[in-house]
């Protein structure tokens, strides 16, 4: 999924506004919705904290009403 800022202030080489479609569409699903499993390269952080705490801004109107569950992939091996 990766992550992305809505307003585009954190914008650099690595950013990945297709996420932010996915995590609206989401949004606007959730009442079909009973889980979300996120299977591997979560945030393609690569070792920068920052960009952890971007993605669980952005997922936190998902993950705060519904059970959210990863699985880690190579990217987040940092």
């Amino acid at each position: 999924m990766g992550k992305g800022e809505a307003d585009g202030s954190f914008e650099f080489e690595d950013f990945q506004p297709a996420s932010l479609n996915t995590t609206k569409q989401l949004i606007e699903d959730l009442n079909d919705i009973d889980i979300v499993f996120h299977i591997g390269d979560i945030v393609y952080a690569m070792g920068y904290i920052a960009q952890w705490d971007q993605f669980t801004a952005q997922i936190e109107p998902v993950a705060s009403t519904k059970p959210y569950m990863i699985g880690s992939g190579n990217h987040e091996c940092d």
